[in-house]
């Protein structure tokens, strides 16, 4: 299974425990491809694409075409870097998913920060790579130390 299938599932997973209502946005590494990342998501049932999509108008009709093939059709599913998302504000984001390791506390807080607004509930998932458990559960560490924030291992998760 690659890197992407295996993100993919663990998206498919956390869809299934968490029954997002809203919207939600993936975040993925710079240099992921997201239009390849959505279609691995489509072999999982879950419709997603780029959140520039979201904002060009010329390319949302595909968007609307799609939609009542998904699973989760009570959420919109976009995909994101995290330079890309910038500026961007989608108001009912009910669930954050960090597939990659911040860059640095500035990063995290802009991408978790992109749910729970306007006095509504939300939720971050933050994914940590596997074979890279050392070096980025310290930096995940670092970054949760800093906020002082109390990370707790979802019931959904197989170590």
């Amino acid at each position: 299974m690659s890197a992407m299938e295996l993100m993919a599932e663990v998206a498919a997973n956390t869809f299934e425990a968490l029954d997002p209502q809203g919207s939600v946005i993936i975040f993925m590494q710079s240099d992921t491809s997201t239009t390849q990342f959505a279609h691995v998501l489509e072999r999982y049932r879950i419709l997603a694409h780029d959140i520039m999509v979201y904002f060009d108008a010329t390319l949302q009709s595909r968007v609307d075409e799609v939609v009542g093939s998904q699973v989760h059709k009570n959420c919109q599913v976009f995909i994101a870097t995290e330079e890309a998302a910038r500026g961007i504000d989608v108001t009912d984001m009910s669930l954050v998913m960090i597939l990659d390791i911040p860059k640095n506390v500035a990063s995290y807080t802009h991408m978790a920060g992109c749910t729970g607004r306007f006095n509504r509930a939300g939720a971050v998932v933050s994914v940590v790579p596997v074979g890279e458990m050392g070096w980025s559960k310290s930096k995940m560490h670092s970054i949760f130390s800093q906020l002082d924030i109390r990370p707790t291992k979802a019931p959904f998760v197989e170590l």
